[in-house]
């Protein structure tokens, strides 16, 4: 057996023991541990074999397993490698070819299942308007890139180290012109600069869906109340905070520990809140008081990430879309009443599902909201995340 076959071996026991129900990157990890006599470059190789399997997502799943896994490793790459050299040098000729012009080469209809690139991406009726389903399908096939905020004049630090380490970065206009910057997949600044600090670790489209605030930041007054319902890891409070600093916050979560990390978090970025409090939104209880602001970044399929953890796209169930949009509902029917007359709910997802956006946004109006702007912020074809944002208003009274 040869150096290359082995890989293929090992790639294919993860694949045939893993079953989707913890995340991909640990149990690769408790694999490693276990096989110490391989090296960095037979984990980086048996890694890219696992995760490239994934991102072909439904599509020619009846293929023999080490042939899927081929396909897809030489799908998935941008330059020339000796695996693909020994085992397929036809297709190692062709790897600089983009995805599109890949899945062109290899007749799909030849192989069984789904053809490419809808195979990857199987549900396109149930896309949110605008979003193209070719294009979504075939961003699966490569790791997006790495994106973070500069916070509020830090930039010129930021920018400075990152060119002492010689890393690359693209600078790109972020929300009321705060710039994001664009760094390859991979890229690690811990050891470089402090983060939440000088920076945060947020994906483009995260950032822009902060453009939607411009009604609310707009808005005459002086402090307005803010309630960060589902505040998860903090990322949209601390941009909040940074857009707009005399905002008072409150953060929720139903999870004691990611409060926890979230004080720990804002602590480093010189952040306060007001009140921090647990809660299950989905039930009643909660009664945090009333708001001009309340963000709702709503638990969801993840859809719109699935480039980042392609293994969720392999293993995903559609039934869970009308589940999450059931949660989603229970969710937004207890907060829509604490946003006051004339302020705003901010509606997120990660997600491309029309029931979970667009779905959600007819409900708010049914509880009697208006809307004043929604858009899907496409990550796609820019290596970043597909992400949904609505911005409604409460009616103010009469």
């Amino acid at each position: 057996m040869s150096r290359w076959t082995r890989y293929l071996e090992r790639a294919s026991h993860v694949i045939g023991t893993y079953q989707g129900d913890t995340p991909l990157a640990p149990v690769l990890k408790d694999y490693f541990r276990g096989e110490r006599q391989m090296g960095s470059t037979d984990r980086r190789i048996v890694s890219d074999l696992v995760y490239s399997f994934y991102r072909l997502g439904w599509a020619v799943r009846e293929l023999p397993l080490e042939e899927r896994l081929l396909l897809a490793y030489w799908l998935t790459r941008t330059a020339s490698s000796p695996l693909l050299a020994a085992l397929r040098p036809e297709w190692d000729a062709l790897v600089g070819l983009t995805p599109s012009e890949k899945v062109a080469v290899f007749d799909a209809r030849a192989a069984p299942g789904p053809a490419f690139p809808d195979g990857i991406f199987p549900w396109k009726d149930a896309l949110s308007r605008g979003v193209d389903p070719p294009a979504l399908a075939l961003s699966h096939l490569q790791q997006p890139d790495f994106y973070i905020r500069v916070r509020p004049g830090r930039l010129d630090d930021v920018m400075a180290a990152l060119k002492r380490n010689g890393i690359p970065f693209e600078v790109i206009d972020g929300p009321a012109g705060a710039p994001a910057l664009r760094l390859p997949a991979g890229a690690s600044l811990q050891d470089l600069l402090p983060p939440d600090v000088d920076y945060v670790v947020q994906d483009l489209s995260s950032q822009r869906v902060g453009t939607l605030l411009s009604p609310v930041l707009a808005a005459p007054g002086g402090a307005p109340r803010v309630w960060d319902c589902c505040a998860a890891s903090g990322g949209k409070s601390i941009m909040v905070k940074d857009l707009y600093p005399r905002a008072r916050l409150t953060v929720s979560d139903i999870r004691p520990s990611i409060l926890h990390n979230l004080d720990r978090r804002f602590a480093a970025a010189g952040i306060r809140y007001e009140q921090a409090l647990v809660a299950d939104l989905s039930k009643p209880g909660a009664d945090p008081g009333v708001f001009d602001l309340v963000l709702a970044d709503v638990p969801c399929t993840g859809s719109g990430t699935w480039s980042r953890t392609p293994e969720q796209l392999y293993f995903f169930d559609p039934e869970k879309i009308c589940e999450f949009a059931r949660l989603q509902r229970a969710i937004l029917r207890r907060v829509a009443p604490a946003v006051v007359p004339g302020g705003y709910l901010l509606l997120i997802t990660c997600s491309v599902f029309a029931e979970e956006n667009e779905g959600n946004v007819a409900f708010l109006l049914q509880e009697g909201l208006e809307l004043c702007q929604q858009e899907v912020f496409k990550g796609y074809g820019q290596g970043a995340d597909t992400l949904f944002g609505a911005l409604l208003r409460k009616p103010a009274r009469v």
